[in-house]
Order: C-alpha cells, then sequence, then structure tokens
C-alpha cells in the first residue's frame, strides 16, 4: 500500500546518515533505493516524514532518500507504507 508523506523539517538539525543507520537497524534492511516512489536514485540519508492528507496522525517517521528528495523542502511524495519506521 502506498502513503503519502512530506518532509519535516526536523531532519535538517540531525545527521542524515546516522538516521538511515537507525532506520537499516531496526528494520533489519538495507536502504538501497529512494524511498519516493517517483524517483529511481539509491539511498544514501535518512528523514523524518509525517503522513499527510486522510493518513495524517500527528507521528514522526524516518525512511531512506536520496540526495536531491532529502533536499526538498516540504515536499509530497508518496512511498509504499511498509518503509516507515515510526519515532518513538
Amino acid at each position: 500500500m502506498k502513503i503519502q508523506v512530506k518532509n519535516n523539517n526536523d531532519s535538517l538539525n540531525f545527521d542524515s546518515k546516522k538516521l538511515l543507520e537507525i532506520w537499516e537497524e531496526k528494520k533489519g534492511q538495507k536502504g538501497w533505493a529512494c524511498c519516493n516512489l517517483e524517483c529511481d536514485e539509491k539511498a544514501t540519508d535518512g528523514i523524518y516524514v509525517e503522513k499527510t492528507g486522510k493518513n495524517e496522525d500527528g507521528k514522526k517517521y524516518i525512511i531512506p532518500v536520496c540526495r536531491s528528495c532529502k533536499n526538498m523542502k516540504n515536499f509530497q511524495y508518496y512511498i509504499n507504507i511498509d518503509k516507515l519506521l515510526e519515532v518513538k
């Protein structure tokens, strides 16, 4: 199932390489590809995102993305829901 998310500007205050490492450790898999379903680039960073629209829940999640998608401020895109790692 795909879901729409947006970049959370809090990612700018954190080490994006460390966020990718956390995602990989907790998910038990490598973040090879950017989670943006419209992007074919390799994942290089982790970022915080929030669900948008009818699925908005006020929680923060980490996902792997490429450098281009990481740097898009308030950009909304679709990802596969199983790629979300909730921040607790």
